[in-house]
Parts: C-alpha cells; structure tokens; sequence
C-alpha cells in the first residue's frame, strides 16, 4: 500500500462515511470486480449477495485463512436490523445489513467487500464496517453501501462504465 485516502468526513459513530480507499504499489494477483455506484444497487431484502475475505474463521485463531474464503448471506432490512443492533446503532440509508450466521465476516475483515450479482457479473455493493459472524453472535453485520460514496470513490476509478 502506498497510499490510503480516508474519507473527508469519517468518523468512529455514525457509519455514513466508514471508507477509505488504499492505492497499491503492484497489480494486485486478484480479478478485479467492479463497483457499483447505481442508486438501485439491487440490495433489497431478503437478495442473496456474497462477502468475501482473509479472515479468521473463529475468534480464537491467531492467523488469518490463507485462502480466500466465501459465505452466501441475505440483506436484511433497515429496520429489521435496527432491531437486531439496539438502541446504540442507527440503521442510516448508508448503510445496508446482512443475515449473520455461521459464516460471515470475522475478525480481520472489516472492509471485506459484499458482493452483488447483475445480469452475471459481479459488483461489490458494500464494504463491511462490523464483523461478529466468527463470535457466535447472531447479529446482522453491516456495510457501508458503496453507492452511499460514489462522489468520493468516482475520481478514483478507471474511465470503465460501473
């Protein structure tokens, strides 16, 4: 990593601007996906999407997977994860919130992309900004949805329709 850009307008509480982008000294050994900056970003409840990371897969592992690892997950809805989180969290247009289960992200994988699938190809809606699925918790895990800070990631992007 050579550089990282954070956000203008992060900050810890709320999620609105939980981003930032790290600019790569190489190519990285991985396809790239695209990113999906279309106010309908297909993430309606109850859609299947996909995250994807280097996690651990329990919270007592001391390493990451050296492989990358995949869970399925639903959206769930704003309000159903407002419920879910409590009083302490604000379930923001920003931010979208999957099914938590057995898999998900853990520990180390904040800012694991979510992953969409339009008309076959692949685009990451959302960057995670919560992790729990390794603790056994059944709580949703939330993302940033990337369309949220399409201003802020555009200048960023190859000229390439997203």
């Amino acid at each position: 990593i050579i550089k990282t850009t954070v956000h203008p307008k992060y900050e810890v509480l709320p999620f609105d601007y939980n981003i930032a982008i790290l600019e790569l000294e190489t190519a990285s050994k991985f396809t790239p996906v695209a990113v999906n900056l279309k106010e309908d970003d297909a993430t309606d409840p109850g859609a299947v999407t996909w995250v994807r990371g280097f996690g651990k897969t329990t919270s007592f592992k001391k390493d990451n997977s050296p492989v990358l690892l995949q869970a399925e997950r639903n959206i769930l809805a704003n309000d159903e994860c407002q419920k879910a989180l409590g009083h302490d969290f604000e379930a923001l247009e920003s931010v979208v919130c999957t099914t938590s289960a057995d898999k998900g992200p853990c520990i180390s994988d904040i800012g694991a992309p979510l992953i969409i699938v339009r008309d076959g190809v692949e685009y990451v809606a959302g960057v995670s900004i919560t992790s729990g699925a390794c603790q056994d918790i059944a709580l949703p895990i939330v993302y940033l949805r990337v369309s949220a800070a399409r201003e802020f990631i555009k200048p960023f992007l190859p000229d390439t329709p997203h």
